[in-house]
């Protein structure tokens, strides 16, 4: 057994248990099922009632200035640029995704509006693009090869569960990250909310989850159990 500072016990022997993905924190991602279908469905809300007589249908006739799409595009991340930065602080997770996910499809909704609004008389591909990449920086973080296995049917030498720590794409990669880094582990595969370790030959399972105990309390992510 091993400790960690949340002061939750981590067994090292434990028992054989099935490997299904377990469920975690929902990422809110685009590629979610329902996601688009909520996007389209808000965007469509959207510009019906631009063309009500309200005063956003009034608004459809002003530019805003590009740069004006871009607090909007950094909500309709979940903050995720500050969560990035937070986990480089070993901060973890603060939970902006929690609140700001199950918004998302709206948020992107009225990002892209307003997008357009600032395309109709001052069009801008440097801050369309900025744009586009700022509110799917999720995305982004997420298909950098963080999400694909690696190892296929192959079973693990352990599972680390990090229980609740894990909220948004950023937090999910940087512990991908952090288990990558040590030098006995092969590769890791992120599955909810756990961290599924292959190591390599030779190396000691007690002596790799003690030292990934510690990288990953650190880092913020403190494992709350293991098993193999």
């Amino acid at each position: 057994m091993y400790a960690s500072s949340t002061g939750s016990s981590v067994s090292t022997s434990g028992s054989v248990t099935p490997l299904h993905p377990p469920t975690g924190k929902p990422l809110y991602l685009v590629t979610d099922r329902g996601f688009l279908a909520k996007f389209l469905a808000s965007l469509s809300s959207l510009l019906f009632l631009a063309l009500l007589p309200t005063p956003l249908r009034s608004s459809l006739k002003i530019s805003p200035p590009p740069i004006l799409t871009y607090p909007l595009s950094f909500l309709a991340s979940s903050c995720c640029l500050l969560q990035v930065l937070l986990n480089a602080l070993s901060v973890g997770c603060a939970g902006f995704n929690a609140v700001l996910g199950p918004a998302r499809p709206v948020l992107l909704a009225a990002a892209a509006l307003l997008q357009y609004l600032a395309w109709k008389t001052r069009p801008s591909p440097a801050a369309a693009v900025a744009t586009l990449l700022l509110a799917l920086s999720p995305e982004l973080l997420w298909s950098g090869g963080m999400w694909r296995s690696r190892t296929g049917r192959a079973t693990p030498a352990f599972v680390l569960d990090l229980g609740d720590a894990m909220g948004c794409a950023s937090c999910v990669t940087t512990v991908k990250r952090v288990v990558e880094k040590n030098a006995g582990v092969r590769a890791c595969d992120m599955a909810g909310n756990t961290a599924r370790v292959f190591l390599r030959e030779g190396e000691q399972q007690e002596k790799v989850q003690g030292e990934l105990a510690a990288a990953l309390t650190a880092s913020g992510f403190p494992p709350t159990n293991a098993h193999t």
